[in-house]
């Protein structure tokens, strides 16, 4: 399995507001951990999240910098840009750290950014 290849397809569709598609790369079991911004979400909790998120940027793509793979891990290095609900530009940029089960969805993510979209306390 490609899993560059699946990580790039991870972003896309972060990038394309798709809650739905995104939550299909997760296991069912999978912990998703914002660093300094929410406690590890279960992927009920990141489907609220993403929802929030797209509350406050609906229109956002991500650009790969780097993607490294070793065995069942990618550290994925990115940049955000998009534009929130109240017409102001948004950059972000981080680092994604995606533990693949071995039917190829994402078991664990760390995440870390500089410019979290939501902050603590932020999602209901």
């Amino acid at each position: 399995m490609d899993l560059e290849e699946r990580a790039r397809s991870f972003f896309a569709a972060l990038g394309r507001s798709e809650p739905h598609a995104v939550l299909g790369f997760l296991s069912d079991g999978a912990v998703y951990d914002v660093q300094g911004v929410l406690a590890p979400m279960d992927k009920a909790t990141f489907e609220r999240y993403l929802r929030g998120v797209r509350q406050r940027l609906p229109e956002a793509s991500f650009e790969i910098a780097t993607v490294a793979v070793k065995r069942n891990v990618t550290f994925v290095e990115w940049q955000r840009r998009g534009r929130r609900t109240d017409g102001s530009q948004d950059e972000g940029e981080g680092v994604h750290i995606l533990s693949w089960d071995q039917d190829g969805r994402i078991a664990h993510a760390t995440v870390h950014t500089k410019r979290p979209v939501l902050r603590p306390g932020e999602l209901n």
